[in-house]
């Protein structure tokens, strides 16, 4: 599934805090609102996610594109 795809779920995206964490990179490379990310990471894969916690949600991404 595409971070498009997972964020699209999403009712109101623009409340919707997320955080971008890169797998192969293995740091964050972006957060925000999910009605903001960066076109870049779109169409990259959600390997998994993290529950919410400081109120955001972490989705761990992977450097290949669907």
């Amino acid at each position: 599934m595409s971070v498009f795809d997972f964020v699209e779920m999403c009712i109101e995206r623009g409340l919707f805090m997320v955080e971008l964490y890169h797998l192969e990179k293995g740091v964050s490379v972006w957060s925000g609102s999910a009605d903001e990310i960066p076109d870049e990471y779109l169409d990259m894969e959600v390997c998994s996610f993290d529950p919410p916690g400081n109120d955001s949600m972490t989705l761990n991404i992977d450097n290949f594109n669907i």
